[in-house]
């Protein structure tokens, strides 16, 4: 996983990963899943986030953070606030609406959970906001020398121009979760979409009108079942020229 940070931009000692830009979103995911054995990850991921969270897209994350342990989720918000209070953007803290602390607390990292003596030090040492969460860790500090900038992030990761054209909203969110999260070529309708994106079916329908304009299509060759419209994942992602 080292290997796809240092293709988005951190500075590991590994070579960046090759072939596709990396699905953002579930790198997160897999970090929250790892950061108790890797202080270090934990770190460079909260400052990664602090200095580009504007190519994160919310509305996703949030939804596949729903499939994150408790633990995993907790972690997951501690590491996006502690990136908010770095500098990183306050509506990433939407990604994490559905996340909860962990009860009971005790140390984010598997060292201080090896003996109640090592667990009080991490207790004493944490910050607030892992306290909040119930994973004590201290405030990480911003690694700004373990980052690369954007001009070099974009130049790797060439699709990643339209996550930061778009900040990071719906849009965003409805092109990923077309490209990556739907096996096969179809949506079955605007409210199975609107489903995966977790959102509102006028939401969606904004973001789609929006796209639209951007010169995203969306027409499928057949209607569904009932007259519905579905949605062509390949049509879209050629449009987009992501495939």
């Amino acid at each position: 996983m080292k290997r796809l940070w240092a293709r988005v931009g951190a500075s590991f000692n590994v070579s960046p990963e090759p072939g596709p830009d990396p699905d953002l979103e579930r790198l997160l995911l897999q970090t929250a899943r790892l950061v108790p054995g890797d202080p270090r990850l934990y770190v460079v991921a909260v400052s990664w986030l602090a200095v580009h969270s504007t190519y994160v897209a919310r509305k996703r994350l949030r939804v596949l953070a729903r499939t994150l342990t408790p633990d995993e989720r907790g972690a997951l918000g501690l590491i996006v606030d502690e990136a908010i209070r770095l500098g990183a953007r306050k509506d990433l803290r939407q990604a994490t609406s559905d996340c909860e602390p962990v009860s009971p607390p005790r140390p984010l990292f598997d060292l201080y959970r090896s003996s109640p003596q090592l667990a009080g030090i991490a207790e004493r040492q944490a910050s607030p906001i892992s306290r909040g969460w119930g994973l004590w860790a201290p405030a990480p500090e911003l690694k700004q020398d373990a980052l690369r900038p954007p001009h070099w992030i974009l130049a790797t990761n060439p699709s990643y121009l339209w996550r930061a054209v778009r900040q990071g909203d719906l849009r965003e969110s409805v092109l990923q979760t077309l490209q990556r999260d739907v096996p096969g070529d179809w949506c079955g309708s605007e409210s199975a979409l609107a489903k995966l994106c977790g959102v509102t079916r006028p939401a969606l329908r904004k973001a789609l009108r929006a796209l639209e304009l951007e010169g995203c299509r969306f027409e499928a060759p057949e209607r569904g079942p009932r007259g519905s419209k579905q949605l062509s994942l390949r049509q879209l992602a050629h449009d987009l020229d992501l495939v």
